[in-house]
């Protein structure tokens, strides 16, 4: 590839990687699928060959969005793999990556987005009125404060979905999870309109940070019951 032939790369975002052994620019190039110069620009005064236990910068190619009719997205973090994304969401490997096509799981970055296969959620999630709290339930449990905004008229007792997932501008933007229950919405401080085309009613609104964790966590068909008798149930 040659950077002056249109090919476009994210030179100020990077991923790591150490060498095990002393390597030709040539050879790492063919292996990262990079031109030499962007390899360059990336490690300034990078010796040729490049020592063992050299640490290098490898600039990104531009995110592949999936498509995601449920827009049930995902949003990698330092340390994610496809296996633990997979077994979180009860996915096989082969499902996510048919569902990804165009993103290498040898090459995944912070703040990528993945588009995770519908399957029965690992979570289930309770809002506690009373509490001012909303529960999530499953291998870890969480409380994350909330409020219903506005309060009135509450919220009625029973059972809704996580219908679709929208987020604009990876983790850091704003994110909404939409339900079955028609102008529910939770979402974090930042306003999710615009750029959603969601008719709120209603919002249950969590701290920014909450809603990213919670963002992560739960996928589309997730169960979330309401109100004062699901709190009771649950003995909170």
């Amino acid at each position: 590839m040659d950077l002056n032939k249109g090919e476009k790369l994210r030179l100020g975002l990077y991923r790591r990687q150490r060498l095990e052994s002393e390597t030709t620019l040539g050879e790492l190039a063919a292996r990262f699928d990079l031109p030499e110069r962007a390899l360059r620009l990336a490690n300034p005064g990078l010796a040729d060959p490049v020592p063992a236990e050299t640490e290098l910068r490898l600039p990104l190619s531009p995110q592949l969005y999936p498509n995601c009719p449920l827009g049930n997205y995902y949003v990698l973090r330092e340390g994610d793999s496809f296996a633990g994304i997979a077994a979180y969401f009860s996915v096989s490997e082969a499902q996510l990556e048919l569902n990804n096509l165009g993103i290498d799981p040898e090459r995944l970055y912070p703040g990528q987005t993945l588009c995770i296969p519908y399957a029965p959620s690992p979570v289930s999630l309770l809002y506690a009125p009373a509490a001012g709290l909303l529960r999530l339930r499953g291998a870890e449990e969480r409380s994350f404060p909330v409020r219903l905004s506005p309060a009135e008229p509450p919220l009625p007792a029973g059972a809704c979905l996580v219908q679709r997932k929208y987020l604009a501008d990876g983790l850091s933007g704003p994110l909404a999870l939409a339900l079955s229950l028609p102008g529910l919405l939770i979402r974090g401080e930042k306003q999710a309109l615009p750029p959603f085309p969601l008719p709120e009613r209603q919002a249950l609104i969590l701290g920014d940070a909450d809603m990213a964790e919670l963002f992560e966590r739960v996928p589309v068909g997730t169960v979330l019951r309401l109100g004062e008798e699901a709190e009771e149930n649950a003995g909170l």
